[in-house]
């Protein structure tokens, strides 16, 4: 049986909790209000970002240039500042940044860029048509209708205009502001939904093929620890049919002990009755099933794609590195490491197939390639589900290579009812 050598490992499913890493804070630093202290200092290094085309505003001290995930906390309005001085007039201030921490812990790295777009969009709109400052928040059911009809209608579909709303809504919150928006609201926006553009059907994404796989273990160096933890990613992601951001940090600067798996993550591992070995890994943060966390499970193959091997040689090649680092994490340097995020972990496979002909693909390919293999090797279309856990509905969209699993699938189903007909047909012609 494999044993796969974690430290200080738990079969607890319980999230793990953060230890002395500090990649990077895995909160955003931010002020609660006109004269406050930022909750958390912010990065002395952190340069302003560049201004891409189409996003400028009108300079306003009010509104610093920040990251689209730093909008809402620090674009301001003068209703902001006062309800800040009028809550600093009745409760202390570590209260009120505490209150605010939680309300941004509500949503994700990414919802937050999302709606910091949306935060902007309403600022362009009220810029180009001299919306007050003292108009923007509270913003009225007029204005967010009006905000709707001029820069959403007939331009975007209806989710962007819907996040772009649930942005400006959380910034009213985080503000303390009342929320005005309305019927008024709710119809333009139903209005706009049949306005939206009709996109081109969207390509299927191209899924990452045994071929694939193949390619990779030719030309990665599994002598160097970069090329290991790629390595070891690529098998748990693609057998485990497992999203990369799961199992990835999304960048350098987004760990989050939290929801990043690590090397010390629960697991448990076995012995199948057909004497594959298998180990589980939990997951602390998903797409579906979020902070309650679920398992991926990996089983061993006799091939150089066995994914228990690959973590194995990963662990071993990048040995001494802390406990509580991300799982994929490797040496760079005697006393270095560095977290693989999707970027690098993209970036070298991609290259790696570009250079030998082969399709570059997606993130998500992993995923459906994994499923597709799966179902090409046989493997019940049940069966595969779990392993992505996938709800059934949902699965159906990752099928790939639908010409060749329909036939396999099909034809399995003919030939056993042949051979029962067969052996009933057998069993008739006996006298007995």
């Amino acid at each position: 049986m494999y044993r796969i050598r974690f430290r200080r490992a738990s079969a607890s499913a319980d999230a793990p909790q953060s230890g002395g890493l500090s990649l990077a804070s895995t909160s955003l630093p931010h002020p609660v209000g006109g004269n406050s202290v930022p909750s958390k200092s912010p990065d002395p290094t952190l340069k302003s970002p560049r201004v891409k085309k189409g996003s400028s505003i009108e300079p306003s001290d009010f509104r610093p240039l920040r990251l689209a995930s730093q909008r809402i906390p620090y674009w301001k309005t003068p209703y902001s500042i006062n309800s800040f001085a009028l809550l600093s007039s009745i409760y202390p201030q570590h209260l009120i940044t505490a209150w605010k921490d939680v309300m941004l812990a509500s949503v994700t790295e990414d919802t937050l860029k999302n709606y910091g777009a949306g935060l902007l969009r309403f600022t362009q709109f009220c810029d180009k048509f001299r919306i007050p400052e003292d108009k923007r928040m509270p913003a009225d059911d007029t204005l967010l209708s009006i905000f709707v009809a001029e820069m959403g209608a007939g331009k975007v579909k209806k989710s962007t205009i819907d996040t772009w709303i649930d942005g400006i809504k959380l910034w009213h919150e985080y503000n303390n502001a009342p929320w005005l928006g309305g019927d008024m609201l709710l119809r333009t926006k139903k209005g706009a939904d049949t306005l939206a553009p009709h996109p081109c059907p969207e390509e299927p994404k191209l899924p990452v093929t045994q071929k694939h796989i193949d390619t990779l273990h030719k030309h990665l160096d599994l002598s160097d620890p970069f090329d290991c933890a790629v390595w070891a990613a690529a098998l748990t992601a693609w057998k485990g049919c497992t999203r990369l951001g799961e199992i990835l940090l999304a960048s350098p600067s987004q760990f989050d002990p939290t929801r990043n798996v690590l090397r010390r993550s629960p697991r448990t591992t076995g012995t199948a009755a057909n004497n594959h070995s298998w180990i589980s890994i939990f997951i602390p943060y998903t797409k579906t099933k979020k902070y309650q966390g679920d398992w991926v499970t990996l089983t061993s193959a006799a091939d150089p794609t066995d994914p228990l091997s690959a973590i194995q040689h990963h662990l071993d090649v990048n040995s001494d590195i802390p406990d509580d680092a991300p799982l994929f994490a490797f040496r760079s340097g005697e006393t270095a490491w560095t977290a693989l995020d999707r970027k690098k972990f993209m970036t070298r496979c991609n290259s790696i197939w570009e250079a030998e002909g082969l399709q570059t693909v997606l993130g998500h390919s992993f995923r459906i390639g994994g499923a597709t293999f799966l179902l090409l090797s046989g493997v019940d279309p049940w069966v595969v589900m779990k392993q992505g856990r996938w709800s059934s509905k949902a699965f159906l969209r990752y099928w790939r290579s639908i010409e060749e699993i329909l036939p396999l699938f099909i034809g399995d189903s003919l030939d056993n009812f042949r051979s029962l007909k067969e052996s009933m047909s057998r069993l008739a012609s006996i006298n007995v």
